[in-house]
């Protein structure tokens, strides 16, 4: 079976209208794997598995499993986006503990931070990026937490899996990682950098 794609549709919103997880979804369209982008018109493949789980992970107490724990350098209010977190790294492919440090960086775990330039919620997007990796609703914290990982892993492959190359260029943007063949010396950047890596190795 197959669906177009309408206005307004998301990969999350087809997969749990037919029944299926985000990662069922991706498997039978491997075209949009990498980028996990859609666009109005686009045709996407169905492939229902029954009892499959396609609804949103939740945050807090009453959260689903996971199969991983959150480090323990992480504060409260990050540790309850977890589930969503792992969610959100796994379906693009990166660890989640570095998009839970990321997110510790960017937003301390509060989903309706906006900064003086505009960027939105827990990873931190400008509008403009958060369309790119195909976020529909900037306010919502899945979308956010989801477009975050897309972004980040786009600047891992270009970066060749360089992990503070790629933090650099999701803080500073990849021409300036470029520019300067490796993390730009900027002290909000190089700072960024450092207390990520340094939420990882605590």
């Amino acid at each position: 079976m197959q669906v177009r794609i309408a206005k307004g549709d998301t990969l999350f919103s087809l997969a749990r209208r037919h029944g299926m997880s985000l990662d069922q979804l991706l498997g039978a369209n491997p075209q949009i794997r990498n980028k996990h982008v859609i666009h109005p018109g686009d045709v996407l493949n169905l492939k229902t598995v029954p009892g499959s789980a396609g609804s949103r992970p939740s945050a807090g107490p009453a959260a689903q499993a996971t199969t991983t724990r959150p480090s323990a350098s992480l504060t409260p209010a990050v540790r309850r986006w977890w589930p969503m977190i792992e969610k959100a790294a796994r379906t693009v492919g990166i660890s989640p503990k570095v998009l839970g440090a990321l997110v510790q960086a960017e937003s301390a775990g509060n989903a309706g931070a906006r900064s003086s330039v505009g960027a939105h919620g827990l990873t931190q997007l400008m509008p403009a990026t958060a369309r790119s990796v195909g976020v529909k609703n900037i306010r919502d914290p899945w979308q956010q937490l989801l477009g975050g990982a897309r972004y980040l892993k786009e600047q891992l492959d270009t970066f060749g899996g360089d992990l503070r190359k790629a933090l650099a260029a999701y803080n500073a943007g990849p021409g300036a990682v470029r520019a300067h063949g490796g993390i730009p010396p900027y002290a909000e950047t190089r700072q960024y950098v450092r207390k990520i890596m340094t939420t990882l190795q605590a």
